[in-house]
C-alpha cells in the first residue's frame, strides 16, 4: 500500500515532464523539416525490452537503417541515418514492458522539407525612414549568403559579404551594417545563399526605398455621423473612413494618444503584412446607446512614420422625426439599364409607398415594415425618370410621415459614331499627305441626346494595320471638335489613319470611327525649313514651328504644337513638359495629373482609365468619382462592404445581408449573415457575456486586441526584460513565472503533507484491549477513572482516602471473615497475621507487540522495607494476596466442617 501511494504521487509530480518529452504523439503525423532529425517516444509503462525497430517510406515499404538508445525506463530516442527523399515514414517499434507484456506501436513522420527561405528584415517591408541603414536579411535555416546589386548566376560572382552574421536557433541572420539607400530612386537588392538540404543556391531580390515622410490623413469621417436607428443586432453603427496620401494601416482609440498606445486596429489590416497598407480604410463602429461619441484615429506607413491625431465624431438619437434617408437611383444620376430597383432607407422602421405622380399614389408598396425597403425590378422610360416616395412610422409619439423623390436620366443608347477627317497640319494646300512626321490636323463630330458627350479616345493606325498606337483620351464635351494631335513619331512613305471613340453621360462608349489615310512624304518639305535662317512667315525659330518640324526645348514658340515637348511656356520658350506647368501635356490625362503624373482626385479633372485617379474614386464618364461599390467601404445602401442591395456584386458567406437577394447563388440570409452564421454577442455587461476572442468594453462586445507592446526584433536584445525574439517578434519567454513558481510550491507542499499524515497514520501501533476481572486501575476513585492515567506506579491517593477504602473493603468482607472464624479456629485479632503491602515487585502484563514475543515475569528478591503508604497499585494486589489467601483458608475450613447428612438429604 505503501509503495502504491508513493508511486501515484511521484507520477502527479513527474506527469507533465512525461508528456512533454513526447515530441510526435502515436499514431499521429508529425511534420518533420530537416533531412537529420531525432524522434523521441514516450511509452505509458517502463519498457523492458526493445524487440524490434523498423523506419520505412510509407509508398515504396523501402527501410531505412536508424539507431536509438533508451533515455529512462519510458523513453526512447531514434535516430535515421538518412532519409533518401521527403515522404511519409513510419516508425514501428515492438517492446515488452517490465510487467511482461508485449505491444506493437506505430508513429507517423510526414518528412518535407521546404527550400530554403530568404526574408527581408530590415527594413521590414522595403521603406525605410533613414538613409543609412543596417540592412537585415534572414533564412530559415543556417546559410551562407552574399548581395550584390545585379542578379548574378554563380555565387562566387556574387560582390558583397554581409558584415555580421549569426543565429537564433535554427534561423540565420545576415546585417550589412551602414547600408545606403538613395533618396530618391528604388535601389533592387539581389541576395543568393546556399541551401545545404537540397544542395543549391537560392536567390532573392529586393526593392529597397527610402521614406521620411510621415503620412497625412486626407480625410476622416463616419457615415453617417448622425445615426438614428439600430442595426439588425440591437446595436447604432456607423463606420469610420479614413484616406490617406500614402500607404498605411490604421488605429482607433476613444481617447487621444499617439498611434502607438491606440487599442484598436482598423478591420482587416495587419501591421506585420505589407499587403495591409493602403490608402483607403475602414471599419464599423458599433454603440449600445444613444449619446455624442468621439474617437481619435492615426496611421502608419510602411516605413513605420505615424500620423497626426485626427478626430471622428457622430452623434446616436434615436428621438429625431421620421426622414428618409437615401434613394436609390440617387437624384440627377444617370443608369444605362432599362430595368432597375427603387431603394428608400429610412431611418425609423416604417411602411412606405412609391409612385410617379406627387402625392405618391398607391402605384407600388414596399415590402414589410422596415427601414430598408426595396422594390422589384422596374421598367424605365428612355430619358429623364421621376418617382415619389411616402413612408408612415407609428411610434410612442404618434404617426409619423415622411416624403421625398427623386428624378434619374435612363440612357441604354450609345453615341452616335464619330465622322473623322485627318489632313496636313503645316499647309491645308496639301491633299492627301504631309511632310510632318510630328503631328497633323483632325476633325470629327459625333453626338447623344439623352445624356451628351463626355470624352472622346483616339488612336493612330498605320493604313495596312500592321502598327497602331494605343488608345490614348480627349476631353472634350463638344460634338465638333477641330485639333492638332501633335509629339507623333511617324514613318516617312507610310500612310496613317486615325480611329476616334465617343463616351456619353451613361458611360457609354460609340462604334469606331475611322478617318481617310494620310501619307508621310519628306519630299514635300519646303526648303525655308532646312535653309539655317529664321523665316518669321513659317517658323518661330529657325528651322522649326508653324508649318516646319516641332522645335526643341528652349526654342521660340507660340502654340503648344511648335514644341516637341507640347508645351510653350508663358516666355514663348518651349519648355520640358512637367506635372506643374498647369497644361495638359505629356501623357497626362487631365491638367497635371495621371499617366505619369500623379493621380487625378477633383470631379473637374480629366481622367481615361481608373488608373488615373486616386483611390478610391474610379473614372467614370471622364471624371474621378467615388463608386460606392467599389470604394471599400459599406455605404448605407449596401448590405456589406461593396456587395449587396443596389450592389451588383453579391455578398460572399459571413458578409452581412438583409434578405437572400443580397447573397451568392445557393447561400441563404439567416441572421442577416450570408450562411446562416449566429452573429456574437453584442450586448455585454462582463467578458463572460462574450463569444471567444471578444471581450466586453462599454457594453459592447468588441473583438480582443493583440498585444500591441510586442514590438518588431532581430535578437534577444531588442526586447524588453521577460521577452525574447520570435520570427522577428518579441514574445514572452517561456519557463516558470514568479506566480507559476508559487503555484507549483503550494502543490508540492499540499503533497508532502498529505503524504506525512498518511505515512504517519500507517505508522501508528493499535493497542489490543486488555481483559481483566478487575476494574482499571483507580476505578476505585470515582470520577477519576475517565482521567488518563499515567504508569501504575506513577500516581498516589490521598492518605486519608486509602484509609476510607481500606475499612469500606474489610466491611464488604466482615460477612467472609465472620463465616469463616464461627466454622473454624477463632482467630483473635491480636493473633491475626499482619497483612503487609507486599514488597514483591510485580510485573503488569503488557500485550506483544507486532513481531515481539510477550515479555517473561520477572519476580524480584523479597525484601523487607519500613512500612509505607500503600500507593494505588498496592490495593490490588492486596486484594489479589488476600482473594489467594481466603481461597486457601476455606479449602481448610469447608473440608474439616462439611456434614455428610446434608449431602445425603439431598441425594
Amino acid at each position: 500500500m505503501k509503495r502504491l501511494i508513493f508511486c501515484i504521487i511521484v507520477f502527479l509530480l513527474l506527469a507533465p515532464a512525461i508528456y512533454a518529452a513526447n515530441k510526435c504523439p502515436k499514431n499521429a503525423p508529425c511534420l518533420i523539416d530537416t533531412r537529420t532529425f531525432s524522434i523521441y517516444v514516450t511509452y505509458d509503462k517502463d519498457i523492458r525490452t526493445m524487440n524490434s525497430v523498423k523506419f520505412y517510406n510509407n509508398a515504396t515499404k523501402q527501410q531505412v537503417a536508424i539507431n536509438y538508445s533508451q533515455i529512462n525506463s519510458t523513453t526512447f530516442k531514434f535516430g535515421p541515418v538518412t532519409v533518401p527523399q521527403f515522404d511519409l515514414y513510419i516508425l514501428n517499434t515492438t517492446v515488452t514492458s517490465t510487467d511482461g507484456v508485449a505491444s506493437n506501436e506505430s508513429s507517423y513522420f510526414l518528412v518535407k522539407l521546404l527550400p530554403l527561405k530568404i526574408s527581408l528584415v530590415v527594413p521590414p517591408f522595403g521603406v525605410a525612414s533613414e538613409l543609412l541603414i543596417n540592412l537585415t536579411v534572414k533564412t530559415d535555416r543556417h546559410s551562407n549568403c552574399k548581395y550584390d546589386f545585379e542578379a548574378r548566376t554563380d555565387f562566387s560572382n556574387v560582390r558583397y559579404s554581409f558584415s555580421r552574421t549569426y543565429t537564433s536557433g535554427n534561423t540565420g541572420y545576415y546585417i550589412a551594417e551602414n547600408f545606403g539607400l538613395s533618396p530618391n530612386a528604388a535601389i533592387p537588392i539581389f541576395v543568393m545563399c546556399y541551401d545545404s538540404e537540397f544542395e543549391k543556391y537560392v536567390n532573392k531580390t529586393f526593392l529597397l526605398s527610402y521614406d521620411g515622410t510621415e503620412p497625412v490623413i486626407l480625410s476622416a469621417e463616419a457615415r453617417p455621423s448622425l445615426v438614428t436607428e439600430k442595426f439588425a443586432d440591437r446595436l447604432y453603427e456607423t463606420t469610420f473612413v479614413v484616406n490617406t496620401d500614402d500607404e498605411t494601416v490604421c488605429r482607433y482609440d476613444i481617447s487621444s494618444k499617439p498611434y502607438d498606445r491606440m487599442l484598436f486596429m482598423f478591420e482587416g489590416e495587419d501591421e506585420t503584412n505589407g499587403a495591409s497598407y493602403n490608402f483607403s480604410h475602414n471599419t464599423v463602429i458599433s454603440v449600445a446607446s444613444e449619446g455624442h461619441y468621439e474617437y481619435y484615429v492615426a496611421c502608419r506607413n510602411l516605413a513605420g512614420l505615424f500620423s497626426e491625431v485626427k478626430k471622428i465624431s457622430f452623434i446616436v438619437n434615436a428621438s429625431l422625426p421620421l426622414q428618409i434617408i437615401y434613394i436609390s437611383p440617387e437624384p440627377n444620376s444617370i443608369i444605362a439599364a432599362s430595368k432597375s430597383p427603387l431603394m428608400v432607407i429610412t431611418n425609423k422602421d416604417s411602411t412606405c409607398q412609391y409612385g410617379t405622380e406627387f402625392p405618391s399614389a398607391a402605384t407600388g408598396t414596399f415590402s414589410t415594415r422596415q427601414t430598408r425597403h426595396v422594390s422589384n425590378n422596374l421598367t424605365l422610360q428612355q430619358g429623364s425618370n421621376t418617382y415619389y416616395f411616402k413612408c408612415d412610422f407609428l411610434g410612442q409619439r404618434g404617426s409619423e410621415s415622411a416624403q421625398a423623390s427623386t428624378t434619374f436620366i435612363v440612357d441604354t443608347s450609345t453615341p452616335s459614331r464619330p465622322v473623322v477627317a485627318i489632313f496636313a497640319a503645316e499647309n491645308s494646300s496639301l491633299q492627301g499627305k504631309t511632310y510632318l512626321t510630328d503631328r497633323f490636323m483632325a476633325n470629327w463630330t459625333s453626338s447623344d441626346n439623352e445624356t451628351g458627350i463626355v470624352q472622346y479616345r483616339y488612336k493612330i493606325q498605320s493604313a495596312d494595320g500592321n502598327t497602331s498606337t494605343d488608345w490614348m483620351p480627349y476631353f472634350s464635351t463638344e460634338s465638333k471638335v477641330s485639333t492638332i494631335i501633335s509629339g507623333l513619331s511617324l514613318e516617312t512613305k507610310k500612310s496613317y489613319k486615325l480611329i476616334v471613340d465617343a463616351q456619353n453621360g451613361a458611360g457609354l462608349w460609340s462604334s469606331n470611327g475611322t478617318s481617310n489615310p494620310l501619307l508621310i512624304d519628306e519630299r514635300a518639305t519646303p526648303g525655308l525649313c532646312s535653309n539655317g535662317q529664321l523665316d518669321p512667315s513659317t517658323e518661330t525659330d529657325t528651322d522649326c514651328g508653324l508649318q516646319c518640324p516641332a522645335c526643341p526645348d528652349n526654342s521660340k514658340c507660340k502654340l503648344n504644337s511648335d514644341c516637341i515637348s507640347r508645351y510653350c511656356n508663358a516666355t514663348s520658350r518651349c519648355q520640358k513638359a512637367t506635372c506643374n506647368d498647369h497644361v495638359k501635356n505629356g501623357n497626362e490625362t487631365g491638367v497635371d495629373c495621371g499617366g505619369s503624373c500623379p493621380w487625378c482626385s477633383g470631379s473637374d479633372t480629366g481622367c481615361f482609365d481608373d488608373e488615373d485617379c486616386a483611390y478610391p474614386k474610379i473614372c467614370k464618364a471622364g471624371s474621378c468619382v467615388e463608386e460606392k461599390c467599389s470604394n471599400g467601404v459599406k455605404d448605407i445602401s449596401e448590405a456589406d462592404v461593396d456587395c449587396g442591395s443596389t450592389c451588383g456584386v453579391l455578398c460572399e458567406e459571413g458578409k452581412h445581408c438583409y434578405d437572400d437577394t443580397d447573397c451568392k447563388s445557393g447561400i441563404t440570409c439567416d441572421n442577416n449573415i450570408c450562411g446562416g452564421t449566429t452573429p456574437i454577442a453584442t450586448e455585454c455587461t462582463t467578458d463572460s457575456d462574450c463569444d471567444t476572442g471578444y471581450i466586453c468594453e462599454n457594453d459592447v462586445c468588441v473583438e480582443e486586441e493583440p498585444d500591441v507592446n510586442i514590438k518588431e526584433c532581430i535578437i534577444d536584445e531588442d526586447c524588453q526584460e521577460g521577452f525574447k525574439c520570435e520570427d522577428n517578434v518579441c514574445v514572452e519567454k517561456g519557463g516558470f513565472s514568479f506566480w507559476s513558481f508559487l503555484l507549483w510550491l503550494f502543490i508540492i507542499v499540499l503533497l508532502a503533507v498529505g503524504v506525512f499524515i498518511v505515512f504517519s497514520a500507517m505508522r501508528k501501533k493499535p493497542v489490543p484491549k486488555q481483559s481483566s476481572p478487575f476494574p482499571p486501575a483507580g476505578a476505585e476513585f470515582g470520577p477519576m477513572q475517565k482521567r488518563p492515567m499515567g504508569p501504575m506506579t506513577a500516581r498516589q491517593a490521598p492518605p486519608g482516602l486509602v484509609q476510607k477504602r481500606r475499612q469500606q473493603f474489610k466491611d464488604e468482607h466482615k460477612k467472609v471473615f465472620d463465616e469463616f472464624g464461627g466454622a473454624g479456629e477463632e482467630i483473635s485479632p491480636e493473633s491475626k497475621p499482619e497483612i503487609k503491602p507486599s514488597t514483591e515487585a510485580k510485573t503488569i502484563p503488557v500485550p506483544p507487540t507486532p513481531k515481539e514475543e510477550p515479555k517473561e515475569k520477572v519476580s524480584e528478591a523479597k525484601e523487607e522495607k519500613p512500612e509505607e503508604k500503600p500507593s494505588e497499585s498496592s490495593f490490588k494486589d492486596i486484594h489479589e494476596e488476600l482473594v489467594q489467601k481466603l481461597e486457601k483458608m476455606s479449602k481448610t475450613k469447608y473440608k474439616k466442617a462439611k456434614p455428610t447428612k446434608t449431602t445425603k438429604k439431598k441425594k
